[in-house]
């Protein structure tokens, strides 16, 4: 089967590229460079070898954008990188909101990620879908109506199932990494910083796109699925 456009490839890898550098900037602002290293290969390796087994190993997932390493297009382990760190810069102000002391926060932290990130997939996984930039292997109950290029209807939950793990298995990585410098901010008062802020809204196209698909194709309930992500998004944005 053939690739997508290698024009949109190279978009897509382009933007994923643009946002990780803004997500390394806000990482390494909040937590310092030794920090900021670790966790960027955290955020990116491990998404990278979830992406083999499926694609590599167990062989359930194609990818048609490129370029690929291992049969995994370069934008993918950097696009999950961007959703897990975005996702955390538009949690924390957003559970900050509820008035719940240092520890509560701190515990809610990686499921309420999980599932404001994995909120976003249930929309944008369907567009991917749909526009042939990727395709499984099996058939799927989430989605069924939507076709493959391979002729495979749906996604399977493993998918979902994959991405809350992932991301609630990274942010616990990053809150372990990071626990002394975390006890010694918890006495200073701290707003989003305007890197942060950048890299809640540079999220916001990967929805965007999801969301004009959705309308277009006249399957607006993926977006009522997908709820949690826009609703985290606009109080993130709109903190004061």
């Amino acid at each position: 089967m053939e690739n997508v456009d290698p024009k949109l490839s190279k978009s897509i890898l382009a933007y994923c590229l643009a946002h990780s550098v803004v997500n390394a900037l806000w990482i390494t602002r909040r937590w310092g460079r030794g920090n900021a290293a670790r966790l960027a290969a955290i955020g990116v390796g491990l998404p990278a070898l979830a992406e083999v087994w499926f694609t590599s190993l167990d062989k359930i997932l194609r990818h048609r954008m490129e370029p690929r390493v291992l049969g995994v297009p370069l934008a993918i382990p950097l696009l999950l990188f961007n959703a897990i760190f975005g996702s955390v810069a538009a949690t924390e102000p957003t559970l900050t909101r509820l008035r719940l002391d240092e520890r509560k926060k701190r515990s809610l932290l990686a499921p309420s990620t999980a599932l404001v990130a994995t909120s976003l997939d249930l929309v944008m996984d369907c567009f991917g879908l749909d526009q042939g930039l990727w395709e499984w292997n099996l058939d799927g109950p989430y989605a069924a109506e939507i076709e493959g290029d391979n002729g495979r209807n749906g996604i399977p939950f493993l998918n979902f199932f994959g991405w809350i793990f992932l991301v609630a298995v990274v942010v616990l990585l990053c809150q372990s990494l990071t626990q002394t410098e975390e006890a010694e901010d918890t006495q200073r008062p701290r707003g989003q910083s305007g890197v942060e802020r950048l890299s809640v809204a540079m999220l916001l196209p990967y929805y965007l796109v999801s969301v004009i698909w959705a309308i277009k194709e006249r399957r607006p309930r993926y977006l009522l699925y997908s709820v949690v992500f826009p609703a985290t998004l606009a109080a993130a944005l709109w903190n004061e």
